[in-house]
Parts: structure tokens; C-alpha cells; sequence
């Protein structure tokens, strides 16, 4: 399937114990995107070319007989899409470990090969939400990123791996200063003054009706995001 699935979610007979019997292929390869290193399958393509020609040549053992090391597939992964659970300890722990023989397996393996594609770039979506609704989503600071980092709570629009980009107009790299405005209590204005021959009496005769404004004050609670489905590329 593409994009391909994380190591916990394939089933069991999709590994096996390597031995001197199998010829192992291990694929070196860049992550375009935060969460997922292939997410329209060019990779998965030439990866599937380079089986066909150890079968067609017969490098080692057929295909059937040979193990594939690919690090997305062979460990434990965060999920990157909505349904998949987060990685649980023991699958955290495991990662950990194979994390450390990462050398040894590119270095031992029969074949080692990097592949290097050049990926799509993900569609630059952005869209608008105001502070009230912003409260919804979790939100952490990657670098000099602000960036949601789960499924949000109630009706927050804002989905994982979204990045903020500014706030009435301005540019906003820390998240402190985010949270202040969102937990800032709701401003107290006075109603604008209408101006002309008849708005001081149209004042003490409608106090409570607001006459028209420029709409600044709203802008000012709008949050640019920017949507990012696999993260920081």
C-alpha cells in the first residue's frame, strides 16, 4: 500500500530471523517528510525494481529466500496517520535497540544500497483559525516551528503536524508567547464613538448598538496555519 505501513502494523509472516542461508538486502535512504520517508511511493518504486533484478540475476537466493531491511518497515514507528496508535513502550524500547544496530546491519548485510528519489512536495495549504478554537489542538515547539503534534479535541480544525504561521499578520516563533494569547482573557473595549452631526445623540440614544468597524480587532485573534499532512519536509 502507499504510503507503506509502519513495522508494529504488518503482521508477523512479514519477518523472519536472518541466517547464512538468505541474502540480505539493506536499503539506505533519506526521510522527505517528518513522519514518513516516502509518502507517494517513489521510493517504494525503485525499491521494487532492485528486487526484480536480485530475482532476474539471481544474486545470492531468489527473492522468496532473501530479507529486506528497510527502517520504516522493520521497527516501530510514530503514526502518521488518523487511527494508527501511538508507539507503546515495549515498541519504544525496541526501536531504541535497533536503533543501535542500525550500523551493524548496513554494515554486515550482503547488499547495501542508498537510495536517493527526489519527492513530491506537500500542497502548501493554508487556512485560518481563531485563538478560541486554536485551544483545541496540541501544540510544541520544533525548532524555530511551532507545530501540532495530535489529533485535536472537539471541533478544532487543526490536524497533526499543522504549522502556525502568524497571528493577525505577524510571524510567531515561540510558543510561549502563543499561549499567552490564547489564555489572555477576552479584551473590554469601548464601543467606538460614531462620528458626524448626530453621533453624539446617537450615542446616548443607543449606548449598547455598535456601529460599524473596521473589523481589526476580529483579524487579530486569527491564526495563519499552514497544513503539513507528513510533517516538516
Amino acid at each position: 500500500p502507499i504510503p507503506r505501513g509502519r513495522g508494529q502494523d504488518l503482521t508477523t509472516d512479514n519477518f523472519a530471523h536472518a541466517t547464512r542461508d538468505h541474502f540480505v538486502l539493506a536499503i539506505s535512504h533519506g526521510w522527505s517528510f517528518q513522519t514518513h520517508p516516502d509518502p507517494p511511493g517513489n521510493q517504494a518504486a525503485e525499491i521494487n525494481k532492485l528486487l526484480e533484478f536480485v530475482e532476474k540475476k539471481g544474486i545470492g537466493m531468489t527473492v522468496k529466500s532473501s530479507l529486506l531491511f528497510l527502517d520504516f518497515c522493520s521497527t516501530p514507528q510514530h503514526p502518521f496517520a488518523k487511527g494508527q496508535g501511538k508507539r507503546t513502550k515495549e515498541q519504544s524500547d525496541r526501536f531504541s535497540r535497533a536503533l543501535k544496530l542500525f550500523p551493524q546491519i548496513y554494515l554486515n548485510a550482503d547488499a547495501t544500497i542508498h537510495i536517493n528519489t527526489v519527492e513530491d512536495q506537500q500542497e502548501d495549504t493554508e487556512y485560518y483559525v481563531t485563538l478560541e478554537e486554536l485551544k483545541g489542538a496540541r501544540l510544541e515547539q520544533m525548532g524555530s516551528m511551532i507545530q501540532s503534534t495530535e489529533w485535536p479535541t472537539g471541533d478544532c480544525p487543526v490536524l497533526p503536524f499543522d504549522e502556525v504561521v502568524s497571528i493577525g499578520g505577524r510571524a510567531l516563533t515561540k510558543i510561549e508567547e502563543l499561549k499567552e494569547l490564547i489564555n489572555a482573557p477576552p479584551k473590554v473595549t469601548e464601543p467606538p464613538k460614531r462620528s458626524g452631526l448626530f453621533g453624539p445623540l446617537m450615542d446616548a440614544l443607543m449606548p449598547n448598538v455598535a456601529c460599524c468597524t473596521s473589523g481589526e480587532e476580529e483579524n487579530d485573534n486569527l491564526v495563519l496555519m499552514r497544513r503539513c499532512p507528513y510533517g516538516m519536509a
